[in-house]
Formats: C-alpha cells, structure tokens, sequence
C-alpha cells in the first residue's frame, strides 16, 4: 500500500510543472511553508497567527530615509510604511479564502468536526511535492540571472584559446527554451555574421528585440542546413540532452564540426554536477539542484565518450564557475 502510494506521488510530481504553480500566491506559499513545519493537524486560528507573526517579523526592517526620493521611490516608500504600520498584515478572510484554495487543489486537508465544520488543517504529501518543485524551479530562475554574470570571463577565455580578436562568422545553436538576448547582444556584436539555429525561424522575431544585423539558420533532414567550413566559431550557450527538432546532442555537435572552417573552434557550455557538502540542509539543495538541471549536467567522463565517438582529438574542457565549457578544434 505504501509502495502503491510513494509511486501515486512520484507520478504526479513528474506532472506538476510550472503552469500549475503560476496562479499560487506568496501567502498560499507561506502557508504550505509553515504548515509543513507541524507534525500534526493544527487549529486554523492558530495557523493564521503564525503567517501574521511571520510577515510581521520579516517586515521589522529599518526604513531607509532618502533625500529628495524620485517620485517611484516615494511611491514605494510610503507603501511599505503603510505595511509596517498594519496590526495584522493579512485579514482573516483571505487567510480561510488562500486555505480553501489549497484545499480544493489538494495542497492541504481538512479535518472535520461531529458538526461538519473545519476542525483543523494538516499538510498533504502533495504540498511537499509542490514546495519541492518550486525550489527547482527558483534554482533554474538564478541559474539564468548568474550564467550571464560569467559571460564577460567567458568570452575572453574564447578570445584567447582561439588566438583572434576578430570573429567573421558565428553559428549560435540555441537549445535552451528562454532565449537570453544579453547573450545574442555580445555574440552580435563580437562577429561581422551572427547566424542563430534554434527553435524559432522568424528573423523578423529577433529583429524585434533588437537583434537586426542576424541570419536564420535551420535543420534539413536531421543536418544544418549550412555548407561545409563556414563558420570560425559554433556555440552552444546551454547544452540539452533534448537537443534540437529531433537531433540529439551529439548529432548537433557532429554538425557543428562540419560547418566549423579548418582550425575553427566549437565552444559547447554544460553545467556542472554540484558537488557533494558534508551538510544536510545543503546536501539536500545540491540533489535538487542536480535535479533542476539534470537535462543540462554532463560528467567529465560522458564529454570525452562523446569526443571519442565524434573523433575529436584535439580539445580542452575548462571549468568556469559551476560550467564545463568544452572547446573542440577541426583540424
């Protein structure tokens, strides 16, 4: 039975997505926090305090005094003193509406009186799923905001390994789903040709944010459709198992070598596994790390079988910051 139920959950945790998280609010989510911190029902009443001093003390922050604040900081200063000065920072009927709401998506459960009326409440194996899956989530968010803080570093290691300050062509190959344009940007403007192959095949698209002076690749027949010794560069800014409209990574490497010109060089960025941390509250955050981003994480060891299947003999695997970045040159 047991068993029976551990899959049930398992099931639906490899269901939940992000959709099902987006019309959850910050209190619902405070809520489940607190909620799961109890080992047995508890009184709603009690519940509410709870959030109430929570916020309460999060909120015990020193309001900062500005000189001549512009009219955006005014605006914000005076909400948060409004905030500061509220007795209880959320009312008892959006405290039992954010509950009823987790009720009914199965987050919480309800324990009943003789009378049929709500006794307590007690945490569900489904809200730790959901607290679980919005780590990972948080953790994929960061991730996209600290890859671009190491761009600059990687760029000039780029520039040194492949000896030239000058890029003719660049083919970026985009796996990732979110397009990060700061990227593109720099890519743009370190070539006299950019040409981007991904899921999207609309120039007039990039054009709109602000990419103009780009070339659309695409894939024909499981091959880019880009001739032999083309580009200086191939880059792979994020590096997936799930490839690209049904080419498998080690395909779209294979055919970035093709396209690469003789001594051009193939720059591949994949994450790297986080490491293991004799503490048991960060341990648990590298599995779920590692978790968030195992379509991403590569070993050292599947680089080189990859490398050794594709005949790749001359390459270097750095490691920067929580990346390896694979550089591989056609000779």
């Amino acid at each position: 039975m047991e068993k029976n139920k551990n899959k049930n959950i398992q099931d639906l945790a490899n269901a939940f997505s992000l959709i099902h998280m987006m019309d959850l609010s910050v209190v619902e989510l405070l809520i489940l926090e607190l909620l799961i911190r109890h080992t047995q029902p508890v009184k709603r009443y009690i519940l509410y305090e709870e959030v109430n001093e929570y916020l309460k003390q999060d909120g015990n922050k020193k309001i900062p005094s500005i000189k001549k604040p512009s009219h955006e900081e005014s605006n914000f200063l005076n909400y948060i003193k409004d905030k500061k000065n509220s007795p209880y920072l959320i009312s008892k009927g959006s405290f039992y509406y954010s509950l009823n709401s987790l009720e009914k998506r199965g987050f919480v459960k309800f324990r009943m009186d003789s009378k049929g009326k709500i006794k307590t409440v007690e945490k569900t194996e489904i809200s730790l799923m959901l607290i679980e899956n919005m780590i990972e989530h948080f953790i994929r968010f960061v991730g996209v905001a600290y890859d671009f803080s190491i761009v600059k570093e990687l760029v000039d290691l780029l520039l040194e390994r492949i000896g030239k300050k000058e890029i003719e062509s660049i083919l970026v190959v985009w796996l990732y789903l979110a397009f990060d344009m700061r990227l593109l940007k720099i890519l743009e403007n370190l070539s006299k040709k950019l040409f981007i192959l991904s899921r999207i095949e609309e120039k007039d698209r990039f054009k709109e944010v602000g990419l103009m002076d780009i070339e659309i690749s695409s894939i024909l027949n499981e091959k880019i459709r880009e001739a032999n010794d083309i580009f200086d560069i191939v880059a792979i800014p994020y590096s997936s198992r799930y490839g690209l409209n049904g080419m498998k990574l080690i395909d779209i490497l294979n055919e970035g070598m093709r396209v690469l010109k003789r001594d051009g060089v193939l720059v591949a960025i994949m994450e790297k596994e986080a490491p293991v941390v004799d503490h048991a509250g960060l341990d648990r955050l590298r599995e779920l790390y590692n978790k968030a981003n195992e379509e991403e994480i590569y070993t050292k060891k599947e680089i080189l079988e990859i490398l050794d299947r594709l005949s790749i003999d001359k390459f270097e695997i750095q490691n920067l910051a929580k990346h390896r970045v694979l550089l591989a040159w056609k000779t």
